[in-house]
């Protein structure tokens, strides 16, 4: 978008200069015109020097006009551009920031999932886990796996041959359990939110709903939390 109106302010300034060229030009040549033809060229160099300075005079002042004109719209020109160069800067430096804070956003989501999986799988829970097990998990997510209990939680909702299972229980059975949901949906939709105000053409959200793995948790929490049979 930047290249294309940075390709029109070019275009409209060669045109304005081209203009003011092609006039500047007549101009002249209609003067020599004038002085050969109606005055003549003898007549015209023994004129006292102040009848030819009044002569150039006006006869330059149209063109210093002209050019005058074409100056003011060539930096009102010049001006609009660094404006849209700077806004696309300010929306460049924005979208710079969001994304460092989505990193930031989306493992804190991963943690609220572990609290979520240890709730549920863990020794308080259905004890699937021993609590060397969740610590070897936790470990894990400290040195760089932060979407592991998500991944986990997700892989859940399914069975061996592909088929979903109840997961009602798994993400809101429990007080806790829909605390720990209910963060996790709150905070990924405020990350929308911000991502919305970040990309009007919304490519940002549509990578965090389809292209993460919170996106995808995100997307199953909102379809089992009003529907217990799920």
């Amino acid at each position: 978008m930047l290249k294309d109106i940075q390709s029109t302010e070019r275009n409209v300034h060669r045109l304005l200069i081209s203009i003011g060229g092609v006039i500047t030009i007549f101009w002249f040549l209609l003067g020599g015109y004038y002085i050969v033809e109606v005055v003549g060229w003898r007549e015209f160099v023994v004129q006292p020097a102040d009848a030819i300075g009044g002569f150039l005079e006006g006869g330059f002042a149209p063109l210093a006009f002209l050019w005058l004109v074409i100056g003011y719209f060539l930096q009102q020109q010049a001006l609009q551009e660094n404006t849209v160069v700077l806004a696309e800067q300010a929306k460049q430096s924005h979208r710079d920031s969001f994304i460092k804070m989505s990193e930031l956003v989306l493992n804190q989501l991963g943690v609220i999932a572990g609290f979520l999986y240890i709730s549920s799988q863990g020794p308080m829970g259905n004890q699937r886990h021993t609590a060397t097990e969740m610590d070897e998990f936790w470990l894990q997510v400290t040195t760089g796996n932060t979407s592991l209990f998500v991944v986990m939680l997700i892989n859940m909702r399914f069975s061996d041959d592909g088929t979903t299972v109840p997961v009602h229980d798994l993400y809101f059975g429990t007080e806790i359990r829909h605390r720990h949901s209910a963060t996790f949906i709150d905070t990924f939709e405020r990350l929308l939110r911000y991502a919305e105000e970040v990309d009007q053409e919304e490519m940002i959200q549509q990578s965090l709903l389809i292209g993460t793995a919170q996106g995808l948790l995100y997307r199953a929490m909102l379809e089992v939390r009003d529907n217990p049979d799920l």
